[in-house]
């Protein structure tokens, strides 16, 4: 008797603490009083107290419930939909959101309520609340951002309907979009790792008037951290380790920040292993087979099976597993006071990614595929960026960006019934030169004229071959033979 007393207490405990919601400044993390929290109807109005807690026991589960602050933006939630994010309701401030400064429509210092187009900002801050594993599950969990996968170590951001090469990709300044960008999805968002950015800025629709054709869906655009200059000699280290158990992950970085009078210095490298990514067991769909991986690959580069391996466990996704070194050096020079140097260099390697959509791939109820991975996906940006601010009449700021970048590229791929092995290799060289600057047209500064250029050259080198495996057991010891690849 005393224990079902005992469970029927938790029991109210626990309901009434789910028919409570709380109220938080999403800026500083402090309770918010007097909120109006109603129904679609408004026939049902409740108030958050000075701890910034309201009772939600009046509204229905399917109610859509709005919460509204005089200094706040509004926000709109299905009622049984706030388990899903602890009851806790965060509120961003119109001052703060309206006084943002965007660096990314103009390519120049704009506070948000000067910006017609539609743009999300997440800084440094929402980005350790979200901590993604990689840059893709970072745009992933922005609003109006959708993010395609055929492989966990991937994710082509999709703005607007429109993907690939046209959504512009920008980092410190320099257009990662190149000359092997095709049309179909693109992977290249994962090549800089979350640790290092400081902010990320996404504009929504056309912006090929500020940065070209290859801009029509948006542009995103990342910031990575910079050092600061300190009058004082400074240093800052820390070190960051992750486990994450639905794959395995391991991620370990380090960073080091030097300051001083005349220079700057920040170091970080990051390494990260992803495992193969587990599934959840419950389908309430009613379709319990539904995405179970019941046999796999195991071929590898060296090791040859004519036949696929049973899975043992079905909810594990094989061949989705993956490494990543990410490696940021930046040094700031302030030349004088009005103009400042910022040297960037950035690398980033990964290893074989298996491509897991097309390994699960069934041609007359056999798996299709051996082997269809990309090779180890390697980019190298070294840039240089001078920023001037004389305040003339003539000209009150301006920026300047020379960089070098160089990606290697591949895919390789065989199927089961066959010994051929077809290679996809691309290396392309691009050197960039680009200058934003801007003139005031009034006394106010409340009208000003942009103005810049930028120039590319990409050099690609481009190849296809095929090789047709020469095997003794298990093992491939070399080729027999090459053949033509389209």
């Amino acid at each position: 008797m005393r224990v079902l007393l005992v469970s029927f207490l938790c029991f109210i405990t626990v309901s009434v603490k789910a028919q409570q919601v709380k109220v938080l400044d999403r800026g500083t993390n402090f309770p918010i009083e007097n909120v109006t929290i109603y129904n679609d109807s408004k026939d049902k109005v409740v108030y958050t107290n000075k701890k910034g807690i309201a009772d939600l026991s009046i509204f229905k589960p399917s109610d859509i419930i709005s919460f509204n602050h005089l200094s706040c933006f509004e926000y709109e939630i299905l009622k049984k939909e706030l388990s899903k994010i602890g009851f806790v309701v965060y509120l961003t401030k119109k001052s703060e959101r309206l006084n943002e400064i965007v660096l990314s429509a103009s390519k120049g210092e704009e506070t948000r309520s000067r910006i017609a187009e539609q743009i999300v900002v997440v800084a440094r801050e929402e980005i350790k609340k979200i901590a993604p594993q990689t840059t893709a599950d970072l745009l992933a969990n922005l609003p109006g951002i959708k993010v395609q996968k055929t492989q966990f170590g991937g994710g082509s951001p999709v703005l607007r309907g429109m993907e690939a090469n046209r959504v512009l990709l920008v980092v410190d300044g320099v257009r990662m979009n190149n000359a092997i960008y095709r049309a179909g999805h693109l992977q290249n968002s994962i090549t800089i790792s979350p640790n290092i950015i400081d902010r990320t800025e996404v504009i929504f629709g056309p912006s090929s008037v500020i940065y070209g054709s290859d801009a029509l869906g948006g542009v995103i655009h990342y910031f990575t951290k910079t050092p600061k200059t300190s009058s004082n000699k400074q240093i800052n280290t820390s070190y960051y380790s992750r486990f994450s158990s639905v794959n395995s992950e391991f991620t370990n970085e380090a960073n080091i920040e030097i300051r001083n009078k005349k220079w700057a210095s920040y170091t970080s490298v990051s390494y990260s292993k992803f495992g193969n990514l587990r599934m959840g067991k419950v389908r309430n769909h009613g379709f319990n087979n539904w995405g179970k991986v019941v046999e796999y690959s195991n071929n590898t580069n060296s090791y040859y099976n004519a036949i696929p391996v049973v899975n043992s466990n079905s909810n594990i996704q094989k061949n989705t597993g993956y490494k990543q070194t990410d490696i940021l050096q930046k040094i700031a020079i302030p030349v004088s006071k009005k103009s400042n140097l910022i040297f960037n260099f950035q690398y980033s390697e990964s290893s074989n990614i298996n491509r897991f959509d097309k390994l699960n791939e069934y041609s007359d109820n056999e798996l299709k595929f051996a082997e269809w991975y990309y090779g180890p996906q390697k980019r190298l940006l070294i840039s240089s960026q001078l920023k001037v601010k004389p305040n003339k009449k003539w000209l009150q700021k301006g920026t300047i960006t020379a960089a070098f970048q160089n990606i290697k590229e591949s895919r390789v791929q065989r199927k089961f019934s066959s010994l051929n092995r077809s290679y996809r290799n691309e290396n392309v060289a691009v050197w960039s030169l680009n200058g934003d600057f801007f003139v005031p047209l009034t006394k106010e500064n409340n009208r000003i004229l942009s103005y810049g250029f930028e120039g590319t050259y990409n050099k690609v080198n481009s190849n296809a071959y095929g090789k047709t495996l020469n095997v003794v057991g298990n093992t491939i010891i070399g080729f027999n033979d090459d053949f033509f690849v389209e």
